[in-house]
């Protein structure tokens, strides 16, 4: 079966925020307009466990079909990796403590500028594109695949989730496609949050500290949102 989902590395994250962001920020605007509610993400990693929680998703689209949520890697091959049950507008996804050597891929591949601390680490990613929506007929994604989830800000920001396969950091300054970007990220071993920053015609930020005074939010894009 042909993968309908794209490689995602750095680049094309930021771009990515660029062709969205007035979409995106438009919408944000419609569904605030009457409604103070918030999306929240629970992140835990106790153990090498990591469980991923969303709640209070904000729907773009329809989401009468929305029973299950899946994750997958591989994308020429899609692999699910974690399932969970959506529902009262949130999930909870718990991701495999360890993940195959033949799934990782060289950090230098995502973060082609900044100062990597150590070359050898490789590492999985969890993008837009990658934690899908499902029907309640199974997880075929010809059949059953309905929309899928981000955690962002209004336009701004967006969060990834990153696994590595040892402690590391990205530190300095660089350059993505044009746009001068910042780096401050502590990556440990097993998942972490990134949050990837570009506003407009501010600079790039990339960092796992969450920031405090963003207000993210968890949401759903079915399918045929932006036809």
């Amino acid at each position: 079966m042909e993968a309908k989902f794209k490689y995602f590395n750095m680049k094309k994250i930021i771009n990515f925020l660029f062709v969205t962001i007035m979409s995106m920020t438009l919408a944000f605007v419609a569904c605030n307009k009457d409604d103070t509610s918030t999306s929240s993400n629970s992140n835990s990693n106790n153990n090498g466990i990591f469980v991923i929680e969303a709640k209070d998703v904000l729907i773009h689209g329809n989401a009468d079909n929305l029973a299950s949520v899946g994750i997958i890697y591989d994308e020429k091959d899609p692999v699910i990796i974690a399932t969970a049950e959506y529902k009262n507008r949130g999930f909870k996804l718990t991701l495999p403590k360890t993940i195959e050597d033949k799934y990782l891929f060289p950090i230098s591949s995502w973060f082609e500028t900044g100062i990597v601390s150590d070359e050898k680490t490789k590492i999985q990613q969890i993008i837009p594109g990658k934690i899908l929506g499902f029907d309640n007929q199974g997880y075929d994604f010809e059949k059953n695949y309905v929309g899928y989830f981000d955690f962002r800000n209004s336009g701004c920001g967006l969060a990834a989730f990153l696994y590595v396969d040892r402690n590391c950091t990205v530190t300095g300054e660089g350059d993505m496609d044009g746009i001068p970007t910042k780096y401050d990220c502590k990556f440990n071993k097993g998942w972490n949050t990134l949050y990837i920053i570009s506003c407009w015609d501010d600079d790039g930020y990339v960092t796992t500290k969450k920031p405090s005074d963003w207000n993210w939010n968890w949401i759903f894009h079915s399918e045929d949102y932006y036809k």
